[in-house]
């Protein structure tokens, strides 16, 4: 039981079926993203896929996610970017052609935002 003086949230699962059931309804009638989910990337390796999955795993789906490549050079990494270039139409990624830096890697994304 959830009370002021005792805030315990655990038997509330905002990951349940009718939750993600709720969202999915509210994404089918407005394609207009509701947020947007800016994510610079440099040379990012393996632990990237873990961003992803706790992008994609939200509850609230109507999302747009803008990974900012600020000009990563590892072969391994431009690999992972690849995958999730064309995995989601949600997901769009922009490119600048050398390392700016992260401020400017989270303005290109925040900038190109619907």
């Amino acid at each position: 039981m959830i009370s002021i003086h005792n805030s315990n949230f655990d038997n509330i699962s905002f990951n349940s079926p009718s939750w993600r059931f709720r969202y999915s309804l509210l994404a089918k009638r407005n394609h207009q993203p509701i947020i947007s989910i800016v994510t610079p990337f440099y040379n990012t390796g393996e632990i990237f896929n873990q961003t992803a999955q706790s992008v994609l795993n939200q509850s609230l789906q109507q999302f747009e996610w803008l990974i900012v490549n600020d000009g990563s050079t590892d072969p391994n990494a431009l690999r992972i970017l690849e995958e999730y270039r064309h995995k989601d139409d949600r997901i769009r990624v922009m490119d600048h052609p050398q390392n700016l830096g992260l401020s400017a890697a989270r303005n290109t994304g925040v900038r190109e935002a619907r």
